[in-house]
């Protein structure tokens, strides 16, 4: 390739130190992309003063070699080299890219930065990548220190020891459970973000008529951007699952203080108060252990979702629980 002596390429972790400079911009240029990257074509993006550094062209040079590059369709301004840009590794939910000089690199950066958290980032890097390294991705989302790749939210089988190690490590007012109907481990790529257990409901009367969905918990550790619509997705799955188990309804409950606007997102409906106005579950006929959190003894909210499961579904039901 033309230019090989500005082929360069940030150092480890030097995408997250990429995505500050752009915020010391010094002067502007206008970048003309090819159809690949139309979604640059409208985006202003800056360049670096001075001439590309011999440090920065001898960086990881013989690793462009695994760059899939692609032409921008214009020269450096700086440099005059073709530019192009590349995806050079991904791993985990960051990533690194290469491009033909720093100055490339630099407009490539703020490039993302732009369009971060938009439906048009997962194309852009689709871009960069060619889909060898990354795969099918959601969106590049900005945690406010850099850029991650969100690949999207699903739920994998998991075993119920695993489950309900999660729930005591992270769940804020809860503790495991001896049983359940299903369950299900939610991720983000390859980092597992919660749990979802779906068993029988607390209340008698819903017995043999519904199934409860009795845990959701998300790791709050984990950046707000990777747990982005995971707990709608997480009660979404749940009454798909218990549909096709032949079950005609869902129930679940939160704490009154709770909005409930993931359930509202997964189309549940808001039933209204459950359970004592003062002590929650705790009630006379049915007296509970002292909770480890004060707010197990806050009042309930009942949402549910109607389900129309098939008839050869609830036909196998009925012999499981005959």
């Amino acid at each position: 390739m033309e230019g090989a002596a500005c082929r360069c390429a940030p150092a480890r972790n030097a995408g997250r130190q990429a995505w500050r400079l752009g915020d010391t911009r010094q002067s502007v240029h206008a970048f003309q992309m090819n159809r690949s990257f139309s979604v640059f074509s409208n985006l202003v993006s800056d360049a670096i003063d001075g001439a590309p550094s011999t440090d920065y062209r001898e960086r990881l040079d013989g690793a462009i070699e695994c760059v899939s590059p692609k032409s921008l369709g214009f020269s450096c301004a700086f440099c005059g080299v073709p530019a192009w840009v590349g995806l050079l590794e991904c791993w985990g939910h960051e990533f690194e890219i290469a491009a033909s000089c720093e100055h490339a690199h630099e407009a490539a950066v703020a490039a993302l930065a732009d369009v971060a958290s938009g439906d048009s980032s997962a194309e852009l890097l689709s871009a960069l990548d060619g889909g060898a390294l990354v795969g099918e991705t959601r969106r590049l989302a900005d945690t406010g220190s850099g850029l991650i790749v969100d690949y999207g939210i699903t739920i994998r089988p998991i075993s119920r020891s695993a489950a309900n190690a999660f729930i005591v490590k992270h769940h804020q007012h809860n503790g495991a459970l001896p049983g359940d109907r299903f369950r299900g481990a939610i991720w983000n790529g390859p980092t597992m973000i919660g749990v979802v257990v779906v068993g029988n409901p607390c209340a008698r009367a819903f017995n043999h008529k519904a199934v409860e969905v009795r845990r959701l918990c998300l790791d709050f550790n984990v950046s707000d951007a990777l747990r982005y619509k995971a707990a709608s997705s997480a009660y979404a799955w749940a009454a798909s699952v218990a549909e096709d188990k032949g079950w005609p309804r869902i129930i679940t409950y939160t704490l009154e203080s709770e909005t409930g606007l993931s359930l509202r997102y997964a189309r549940w409906k808001r039933v209204g108060p459950a359970g004592s106005s003062r002590w929650g579950w705790n009630t006379p006929s049915r007296r509970r252990a002292a909770p480890a959190h004060d707010s197990v003894l806050e009042r309930k909210v009942l949402w549910e979702k109607l389900l129309s499961p098939s008839p050869e579904a609830v036909a196998a039901r009925l012999r499981q629980t005959a």
